[in-house]
């Protein structure tokens, strides 16, 4: 089901400037008022109103109010930043990760407590941890290193109290949501403070399955345990020990296309949706995107997420001194229905894992003087160790229990019935040197220079497997399809490395910034900074060999990428400390940006591989951010942002499922010059009114954010796209008179929007383009449905 795009909402931009600039509102007696934030997004604190840097600051308070608990929430309330759950991927001004295959760095980086974290799954962190969080927008290579040339996200938990104080939650909503959370904090000695966090969440499947459990089910656990000592005055220690685990029956992408009843031959094996067709059996998602029919669920599992992270801070008087140590422990498993039927005699299952360590270390000196200037000086060093097998296999299927070779004179067993198997491992190691220096130049104006030394190496490795199904010519074999330079070695199996690689890379980046404070509470800058990701390769694959059977030469490596964005921002207090705004501008002009096409090797395979690629690419946009008081007891929150992305290097790539033709049948490459990037719609809106009204029996509060997606697309030859859609939250609380006790309760998609997340389309292979035999079937993951919950709150 896909809309056209809906352009003429893009005219909302032009209300009032009043957007999410994140500033939490609280009640007074004579009313609301704008409350000062503090943020770290420069290294050291300061106000947000006095930072020059684009950033979305929300405090838990703000958080809580506007229902924040999830990636998708970011999405809607963060100008410029877009995100996709299937694969999992972050993006800002169009920056990020076009892929999850190992190898492939992403463009936004997430910190926790100032520890790197490769995986999205922090967002998911609720307002009851949370101090607050800081999404840092453009480039940020200076103070956070590598891969972070769309920006940043600051997620700083909340810390042990100096007072005892006890927070408990329980949330109970539709499809059976039940939700309990706690923190404990407070004092052991006079200088000794804990904090004990614990969180239980369980959701039934929010898409329906007719042949078996359903799915989009959600089992999750959290505990974390924090210690902070003021060892000395001078000294001060801090320790954080966290484990996550999630058990979740995953969403999965959808056609409402019939079953394919042309095609007995899929190129994996037996179709089969044919044998849906030879059954009489309909595909359910036709009409509604939220059912389907799957025999194996499947399931997603977070089965060992332990985070370790310790910082020392030592006061030397002029300067604080800090050491940081991170460990981040994951390991993931994933299981689909392949074939996406509920044919339980030719069931083929997908599975993924990904098991993962990361260590940090990095010292900082920070300046803490009563000079005219201020400082901050670093040494970092990162190492991830990460592995990423995925097999496709058909554990039922007799004819794949024994292989036999290319030259037919040899098989072998193979007993797990794989039909496809590939693994990447890969070893990073990074150190950095930076520096930044705030430097007065009269009392209005202040020069910011700062710059950063990075260097990056990997060793990495990867195998691949490859067997057809051979029954089709009345043989009970799987026969070796690998690519040909490996296939027919019975000795060949999952724990093999094929391919070994080797690289190293090293760069500067820096940032000159200047801005201008006026005595009325008005801040300008002006900003030039550049940003780097790494280069490496895609491993798993074997994209290098393949990518020469099927004529595109290619060594399967990437080159590192590089940006400079120029930046103009302004924000204000305006209307006697009513209106609080920023307003950002930004060019970015990238070279070697990395992206993902997709091509297709030759018959009688037929599959559909990727290859990264480097282009040049430019971007400019608006940003316009902040709150409004519109009357002493009604808020309003606006956040826009407008993108405009376009590749600038002609580049030509074959299309296998929508390239035109030529009269021999053949694809006539496309031309991506000027084409958008993915994931990046060109117009994005929030707006969020909230009423709060006191009383003696306590503050009500009524409200909700109407939030606008506009086009995206999820291919380079911007062919796949999902039109625009609005969403509807609503939200409406009551808070007790001493504050001690809240009730909550939350409506998302209030109208039940159907749209999807993700989008593509694929054809049947081995058909000729022209034919009635040449099948296209697209498919997306469907955002959630209408969903409700109610939260009660308690604090002591």
């Amino acid at each position: 089901m896909k809309k056209r795009p809906e352009k003429a909402l893009a005219a909302a931009c032009l209300l009032p400037l009043s957007g999410l600039i994140s500033i939490p509102v609280f009640a007074q007696n004579d009313g609301l008022a704008l409350e000062e934030v503090i943020v770290t997004a420069s290294r050291r604190e300061t106000s947000l109103q006095d930072t020059p840097i684009a950033v979305t600051a929300m405090t838990a308070d703000l958080m809580e109010e506007l229902n924040v608990v999830s990636p998708f929430s970011y999405e809607k309330l963060v100008p410029s930043l877009t995100y996709q759950e299937q694969p999992n991927r972050l993006s800002i001004r169009g920056v990020g990760r076009f892929t999850n295959a190992l190898g492939v760095s992403p463009g936004v980086a997430i910190y926790n407590d100032g520890v790197y974290q490769s995986e999205a799954a922090s967002l998911n962190t609720q307002a009851i941890n949370i101090e607050r969080t800081e999404v840092l927008r453009g480039p940020q290579g200076t103070l956070y290193g590598r891969n972070t040339t769309g920006g940043a996200v600051n997620i700083i938990s909340r810390k042990p109290s100096a007072e005892f104080e006890v927070d408990m939650r329980v949330r109970m909503g539709n499809y059976d949501l039940r939700e309990y959370s706690g923190v404990i904090s407070g004092p052991i000695t006079d200088n000794l403070r804990f904090k004990l966090h614990g969180q239980d969440t369980a959701r039934d499947g929010l898409q329906r399955n007719f042949a078996g459990r359903d799915i989009r089910e959600a089992n999750s656990d959290y505990y974390e345990g924090q210690l902070e000592w003021d060892v000395t005055d001078r000294l001060n220690l801090w320790f954080e020990y966290s484990e996550y685990a999630y058990d979740f029956v995953p969403g999965d992408s959808v056609s409402e296309d019939p079953y394919d009843c042309a095609n007995f031959w899929s190129g994996l094996g037996m179709s089969a949706q044919f044998l849906e067709c030879q059954a009489g059996q309909e595909n359910p998602s036709i009409g509604d995107p939220r059912r389907l029919a799957y025999n194996t669920p499947g399931f997603q599992r977070l089965t060992d997420n332990q985070g370790i992270a310790f910082n020392a801070r030592y006061d030397l008087g002029f300067a604080e001194l800090s050491y940081l140590y991170g460990s981040v422990e994951y390991d993931y498993d994933q299981r689909t229905d392949y074939d996406r039927t509920p044919n339980e005699d030719y069931s083929v299952l997908l599975d993924i894992g990904q098991y993962q360590d990361q260590t940090t270390h990095e010292l900082q000196v920070t300046s803490d003087w009563d000079q005219s200037w201020d400082f901050i000086v670093g040494l970092y060093y990162f190492e991830d160790l990460n592995e990423q097998p995925f097999k496709i296999n058909a554990p039922d299927w007799p004819q794949y229990q024994t292989v036999i070779s290319p030259s037919f004179d040899q098989t072998w067993s193979n007993p797990d019935g794989i039909i496809y198997f590939q693994n990447g491992v890969l070893d990073i190691e990074s150190w950095a040197l930076f520096g930044e220096a705030d430097i007065p130049l009269t009392d209005n104006w202040t020069l910011t220079v700062g710059a950063r030394y990075s260097d990056d190496k990997f060793d990495g490795g990867e195998t691949q497997l490859q067997y057809y199904d051979l029954q089709r010519e009345g043989l009970p074999f799987a026969f070796d399809a690998s690519q040909s330079t490996f296939a027919g070695d019975p000795k060949r199996y999952t724990d093999t490395i094929d391919a070994t690689y080797s690289d190293s890379f090293d760069n500067v980046s820096g940032k000159i910034n200047l801005s201008y404070r006026t005595d009325s509470n008005q801040l300008l800058w002006g900003t030039v900074s550049s940003g780097y990701k790494m280069g490496g390769v895609r491993l798993g694959s074997l994209e290098q060999f393949y990518s020469e059977a099927a004529g595109v030469p290619s060594d399967g490596r990437f080159e590192e990428e590089e940006v400079i964005t120029y930046e103009l921002g302004w924000k204000g207090v305006l209307l006697d400390n009513r209106l609080q705004t920023e307003v950002v501008s930004y060019f970015s002009d990238y070279t070697n940006m990395q992206q993902l096409r997709n091509f297709q090797t030759p018959p009688p395979a037929n599959l559909t591989l990727g290859e990264v690629v480097n282009l040049d690419t430019e971007m400019y946009g608006l940003e316009v951010s902040g709150t409004y008081l519109v009357t002493d007891n009604l808020r309003a929150i606006l956040a826009y942002s407008y993108n405009n992305t376009e590749i600038t290097e002609e580049a030509f790539f074959e299309n296998f499922t929508y390239g035109d033709r030529n009269e021999d049948g053949n694809i006539i490459p496309t031309n991506v010059d000027g084409n958008q990037l993915t994931l990046t719609p060109e117009n994005k809106l929030a707006l969020t009114m909230h009423y709060f009204w006191p009383t003696a029996m306590g503050e009500f509060s009524f409200g909700g954010t109407y939030s606008y997606m506009d086009e995206r697309f999820f291919d380079l030859e911007n062919f796949d796209s999902e039109g625009s859609y609005s969403i509807l939250d609503l939200q409406a609380s009551w808070t007790s008179d001493t504050g001690r006790y809240k009730i909550l309760a939350s409506m998302t998609n209030a109208l039940d929007e159907e749209a999807y997340n993700t989008f593509g389309c694929t054809v049947n292979g081995g058909a000729e383009f022209g034919t009635s035999e040449f099948i296209r079937r697209c498919a997306g993951n469907p955002i959630n449905q209408r969903l409700w919950d109610v939260q009660f709150m308690v604090k002591l």
